[in-house]
C-alpha cells in the first residue's frame, strides 16, 4: 500500500511540474485573451475544452504502453528533451496573441490547442510508460493544475504586465524543465509499468 501511495504522489508531482513547464505560455495567452468580462467567459470555456482535448490526446499514448515493448518506451523521452533544446536555441517571442480580441470559445480552444503540442509531447510519454495508479495521478495533477491556471488568471493579469523579470525567468527555466522531464522518461524508474 505505501508503494501505491508513493506512485500516486510521484505522478501528481510530476504532472504539476510538467504542466507548469509546458503551460506558462498558455497562462500568458489566457491573460491576453481575457481582458473584458465577456472575453474572460469565452476564454475560460475555450481553456476547459482545450485542456480536455490535450488530456485526451496525451492519455492516448497509454495505448502505446500496451503494444510497444516496455524497454522502448523510455526512448519517448527524446521528445521533451528535443523540445527543451529547441526552446534553449530559439527563445522566440509569442506575441501573436496580443492582437486577438473578442475570441469565441472555439477560437480560444484552437489557439490554446495549437500552442499545446509541447504539453502533449511531455504528457504522452509519461502516460505511455506509467502504470495505472501513476497514470491516474497524472490525470489528477493535470486537472488540478488546469484549475489552478484558471484561478490564477484574474489574480496575476496586472502583475504579469508589470513583471517582465518573472516572464523572462520562466521562459529561461522552461527548456531546462522539459529536458529534466525527458531525462526522467528515459530513466528506468519505479513508476514504469511492471
Amino acid at each position: 500500500m505505501p508503494e501505491l501511495l508513493l506512485d500516486m504522489l510521484t505522478g501528481v508531482i510530476l504532472a504539476c511540474i510538467a504542466y507548469a513547464a509546458t503551460n506558462f505560455d498558455n497562462l500568458l495567452l489566457l491573460n491576453v485573451l481575457s481582458q473584458s468580462p465577456d472575453d474572460a467567459r469565452s476564454t475560460r470555456t475555450g481553456f476547459v475544452l482545450a485542456s480536455g482535448m490535450v488530456l485526451l490526446l496525451a492519455s492516448a499514448f497509454s495505448v502505446l504502453g500496451l503494444v510497444v515493448p516496455l524497454h522502448w518506451l523510455g526512448y519517448l523521452g527524446i521528445v521533451p528533451i528535443t523540445i527543451g533544446i529547441f526552446g534553449l536555441l530559439r527563445r522566440a517571442d509569442e506575441q501573436a496573441a496580443q492582437n486577438i480580441r473578442n475570441a469565441t470559445p472555439a477560437a480560444v480552444m484552437l489557439i490554446l490547442l495549437s500552442n499545446s503540442a509541447d504539453t502533449i509531447a511531455v504528457f504522452g510519454p509519461l502516460f505511455a510508460e506509467t502504470e495505472l495508479a501513476a497514470g491516474l495521478a497524472l490525470v489528477a495533477g493535470f486537472v488540478a493544475m488546469a484549475a489552478t491556471w484558471l484561478r490564477l488568471v484574474p489574480h496575476i493579469r496586472n502583475r504579469l504586465r508589470q513583471s517582465a523579470t518573472l516572464e523572462r525567468l520562466v521562459h529561461r527555466a522552461t527548456p531546462w524543465l522539459m529536458i529534466a522531464i525527458g531525462c526522467y522518461v528515459f530513466a528506468d524508474t519505479w513508476t514504469d509499468r511492471v
